[in-house]
This record gives structure tokens, C-alpha cells and sequence, in this order.
């Protein structure tokens, strides 16, 4: 019988490019944090330039 396991570290974005996304979007909320009457949307910013590591297990039997 054969049985492989392996374990592996990765990280991605190393270099630290933007990654392209959609944009994002939530309701508008005033500096006390209640929502805007009407609801309108506002674009939230996101950075996507982050190393993003992962790990990984890889069972074969």
C-alpha cells in the first residue's frame, strides 16, 4: 500500500503588486455610525497589495 502526506507553505503576492478586485460597496453611515437616510452606497477602499500566506496538507493513499 502507498501513502503519500505532504505539507507545504506558500505565499502569495510576494511582491506585493495590487491584485485586481470589483469594487466594494456598503451603506453610507454618518460620523456616529447611523446609516444615511436614504440609503445610499459608498465605494469602500480595499488594499490588495498584502502577502496573503496559506498553508497546505496533501493526504494520497
Amino acid at each position: 500500500e502507498k501513502f503519500a502526506f505532504d505539507l507545504f507553505i506558500e505565499a502569495q503576492n510576494i511582491l506585493g503588486q495590487n491584485i485586481p478586485r470589483p469594487p466594494e460597496y456598503g451603506l453610507n453611515r454618518d460620523a456616529t455610525g447611523v446609516i444615511v437616510q436614504p440609503q445610499s452606497l459608498v465605494e469602500i477602499s480595499s488594499e490588495s497589495s498584502q502577502i496573503i500566506p496559506s498553508i497546505g496538507i496533501v493526504i494520497d493513499f
